[in-house]
């Protein structure tokens, strides 16, 4: 099949250009899996219209085009609008662009994301775009002033998309995907006045260990994970002008902002809080939606809130409620243990542990040992973890977010 590249469709929420970024971060995310390889070795930033699908270019077999043309289908829900067939037909990222563009100007207005697996397995979440638009409208008067951006952060990810995709398009300022570039590439995109970077917890200690003094009218942007308070003080420090700290999830978008960890969270005007119980929801104000927070929050003055720990996160293991968070907080308390992680695996329907050691040196075969008999004595059966994987650091994204291993 072969698709006329040159008339962009009407009535889509994106341009070509970051629409093309969009598609190709997807792909690069599920080649790079398929692969077990990473982004670094694909490099989607300089992807374009001809990059071939086929032979030569990204060289996909027959397995990775179907799986990558799911994961379009999946994003885009380009099945509402017939077109998830013609995507194996194509040849080039171009042509795969441009039927999802023609499914964005004919479908839904829907976007579906995954979650990062970090509390169990991965799951899809889907948004309408109307709101993310209506979130971005916010941002862009909040950062009016800022006449770049510059990317850290993957744009398949709610975070990366709404900041890195859709916020330059509606500010009309020029997007730096500084992912893949050396440490002096980023200081000279830095040095341009009114540069705002977008990134995780994880990129800006990066970014304090490599750039000791930032230049002058330079903000930031932090989400994803919680922003440490040392790291959050030593780039203030460092003279970062301002770092906006975002509070949400996957499954809400962004909920609040702080710029200080003095200060409570202040909530997003697309947002209002309402009580339920013992506990607070929030309720999207256009069209009353209900959405359930990831942690327990209290509410302030003047719609802020602070955030006073994360719900109980219970599982069942054998039809008894464990806590996966006790179970890591009695590992990280142990003695010999650097770090910890737990989940519930959902093929073994038990917890599994991953363990940092506090000796690199350590003879895991013991260590394993010591910590099952530690377990053993804190919690019943179903609680103790079945297995243990052991490392020098826990498994993280791209993003910084903890991912099952």
């Amino acid at each position: 099949m072969k698709t006329d590249l040159k008339e962009w469709p009407h009535h889509v929420w994106l341009d070509k250009p970051p629409l093309t970024r969009l598609v190709a971060s997807i792909i690069a995310q599920e080649v790079a899996d398929n692969r077990g390889t990473d982004l670094q070795r694909l490099r989607p930033d300089q992807w374009d219209d001809g990059t071939a699908l086929i032979d030569a270019g990204l060289a996909l077999d027959s397995l990775e085009r179907t799986n990558c043309a799911a994961a379009l289908n999946e994003a885009f829900h380009l099945s509402e609008f017939g077109a998830e067939d013609y995507l194996l037909a194509c040849e080039t990222l171009g042509e795969w662009v441009h039927i999802v563009a023609l499914s964005i100007a004919n479908g839904p207005g829907q976007i579906t994301f995954h979650t990062s697996g970090s509390t169990g397995a991965p799951k899809a979440v889907t948004h309408s775009v109307a709101q993310l638009l209506a979130e971005v409208d916010f941002w862009s008067e909040r950062f009016v002033a800022r006449q770049r951006i510059v990317s850290l952060v993957p744009p398949h990810h709610i975070f990366g998309l709404i900041f890195t995709v859709m916020l330059p398009q509606r500010m009309e300022v020029p997007l730096i995907d500084a992912r893949y570039t050396g440490v002096g590439a980023l200081k000279d995109a830095l040095h341009e006045p009114g540069t705002l970077v977008v990134g995780a917890p994880v990129h800006w200690q990066y970014l304090a260990r490599s750039i000791l003094r930032f230049p002058p009218d330079v903000e930031g942007i932090a989400s994803t994970a919680p922003m440490p308070h040392q790291l959050a003080q030593q780039l203030h420090a460092q003279r970062l002008e301002t770092l906006t700290q975002i509070y949400g999830s996957t499954e809400t978008g962004g909920v609040g902002y702080r710029v200080s960890h003095a200060d409570p969270y202040t909530l997003l005007p697309v947002w209002r809080l309402v009580e339920e119980g013992d506990d607070l929801l929030l309720v999207y104000r256009r069209d009353g939606t209900r959405q359930e927070l990831m942690d327990h929050i209290e509410r302030g003055e003047n719609d802020t809130f602070i955030v006073t720990g994360r719900r109980d996160g219970a599982v069942q293991v054998g039809g008894t409620n464990v806590f996966p968070i006790r179970v890591a907080e009695a590992l990280d308390g142990h003695v010999d243990v650097k770090s910890c992680s737990v989940r519930f695996c959902t093929t073994r329907q038990r917890l599994v542990a991953f363990v940092v050691p506090e000796d690199d040196g350590a003879d895991i075969g013991l260590l394993e040992d010591t910590l099952r008999a530690y377990c053993t004595q804190q919690f019943t059966a179903a609680a103790c973890p079945a297995a243990y994987s052991f490392g020098s650091a826990l498994p993280r994204n791209e993003m910084g977010k903890a991912v099952a291993w």
